[in-house]
């Protein structure tokens, strides 16, 4: 049975593997003031939204539900390129309401195409789903398919850790007095800027919590790669970590923690994933942040750990 992985674009993945695979991805909205750009999952079009600052200029940015028209159109290249199934991999629904709006259309087709859909809640965002694909992608390649796929993929959901780092927790707090969300005091926010809090948060579940604080953003990286090493070398259930940055991807080389986490993913036989951020992760998480997804089981986060 041929299948084909449909994922939104707040998925993580480097567009190299998005496009080897044969990836769909459904466009997500970026509100930008009075305009609307969509992410398509093109490295030069992230990469320059983040250049450019578009996230650090105070504009009102938010992200917008795809459209019936755009999933509608996603879907239409599946049935044209005679797939006998689709599997969507969406966003958690706890977050977004993407998961509804895909789910909605694919039921609409159900009935009106040869072609079976099935559409999964991954539980996890951005790094977090790009880990997910990833594995789904590895099971395709040995020939799972079609129910089975969504079976094994629905069961690994359960097990994604995301973690990201927030460069900037004053960005969070912007974002959120816009929302009308007042559960992140300004002071805290701005004391955050003023002493280089850089606060770690785990993503589970479609749950979120922060694990650690600490003063730099080098040292939380390091921190949080610190925790995901002896995880990864005792219980990696899918040879793929994904890594994301709202910037320039070549600057996560940078940190030793990335340098440390790659070797110890290489040496289990893995691979690293680096990529750019989505630009939903962007303006969610903030410019210069990163984000890091693995298939793990749950773990107790140590902030006294040494990098």
């Amino acid at each position: 049975m041929s299948t084909c992985l449909i994922v939104d674009a707040a998925c993580d993945l480097p567009e190299s593997i998005l496009s080897k695979y044969k990836v769909k991805v459904i466009p997500v909205g970026i509100k930008v003031g009075d305009s609307v750009i969509y992410d398509k999952k093109d490295t030069q079009q992230m990469e320059t939204f983040y250049v450019t600052k578009a996230l650090e200029r105070g504009e009102d940015v938010d992200t917008c539900v795809p459209e019936d028209e755009l999933i509608n159109n996603v879907y239409s290249a599946v049935e044209q390129q005679g797939y006998d199934y689709g599997l969507g991999q969406i966003i958690t629904r706890r977050r977004s309401k993407t998961f509804e709006a895909v789910d909605g259309v694919a039921k609409a087709r159900h009935d009106t195409t040869k072609t079976s859909y099935g559409v999964i809640d991954s539980k996890t965002l951005f790094a977090g789903q790009g880990a997910l694909a990833a594995y789904s992608l590895a099971l395709m390649n040995k020939g799972v398919s079609g129910t089975k796929l969504r079976r094994a993929t629905e069961a690994m959901s359960k097990n994604v850790s995301a973690f990201c780092v927030i460069r900037d927790p004053a960005y969070l707090r912007e974002r959120a007095r816009r929302k009308g969300d007042n559960t992140t005091g300004a002071f805290t926010a701005l004391l955050g800027k003023a002493l280089n809090i850089c606060p770690i948060a785990m993503f589970e579940d479609g749950e979120s919590y922060v694990v650690a604080k600490k003063s730099g953003f080098a040292k939380s990286v390091n921190l949080l790669c610190a925790n995901l090493i002896p995880q990864i070398e005792k219980q990696l259930l899918s040879p793929f970590v994904v890594i994301s940055y709202a910037g320039n991807v070549s600057e996560i080389e940078n940190f030793d923690g990335v340098k440390k986490l790659k070797a110890v993913v290489e040496a289990k036989k893995g691979k690293v994933l680096p990529c750019v951020m989505s630009l939903a992760g962007g303006v969610n998480l903030g410019p210069g942040s990163l984000a890091v997804g693995a298939c793990l089981n749950k773990f107790d986060f140590d902030e006294s750990i040494k990098p």
